[in-house]
């Protein structure tokens, strides 16, 4: 497994972002009436500690599920190729402030339970726990470093969306009749 450090949270986050700012562009489609799918989204995950993940959900009726597909990949494929505009990065590095400001405000109420429920998600997941304050610390470190290169987010992602490497698995509900 990766380590959990300052340096690697900072090389991380470029991929993170870029999947927030891809989400937040399928979500919007899926808001448009004549949209393929109803959702869509990408994430990341580490596997057993030995392999990483780059995983896109979509969500569509069973008769529109190939138009669908088609969709989100697409809109993944011009975000690896053209990138993200510089507002669709503003606007993702603001939520995610507001919500590191959120959580450091309500620190000093954290109940034992919800400490514990960290404490417990922070070792079974190899990672540091830290207070919101140094996690808003890191994600700015981090951001400076994309603001002054925004491509990196672009690269991040086309190097998780490997396309050679990528597997489709299609899961859904049988429908009757």
């Amino acid at each position: 497994p990766r380590p959990d450090t300052t340096g690697q949270r900072i090389k991380d986050l470029p991929l993170q972002l870029a999947c927030a700012m891809l989400n937040q562009r399928l979500s919007r489609m899926a808001r448009v009436e004549d949209c393929a799918f109803q959702g869509a989204a990408v994430s990341t995950e580490e596997l057993f500690q030995t392999a990483e993940l780059f995983n896109m959900g979509v969500n569509a009726a069973p008769e529109k599920w190939q138009q669908a597909m088609e969709a989100a990949l697409l809109e993944l494929r011009r975000a690896c190729r053209y990138g993200f505009a510089p507002a669709e990065l503003n606007e993702i590095a603001a939520q995610v402030r507001a919500s590191y400001k959120k959580q450091i405000n309500s620190w000093e109420t954290t109940n034992a339970a919800d400490m514990a429920d960290n404490l417990i998600a922070s070792i079974s997941g190899n990672e540091q726990m830290t207070t919101p304050a140094e996690d808003l610390r890191v994600f700015e470190l981090g951001l400076a470093r994309i603001m002054q290169n925004p491509e990196l987010c672009r690269k991040a992602l086309e190097q998780a969306f490997d396309s050679a490497r990528a597997k489709l698995m299609l899961t859904g509900a049988k429908v009757d009749g």
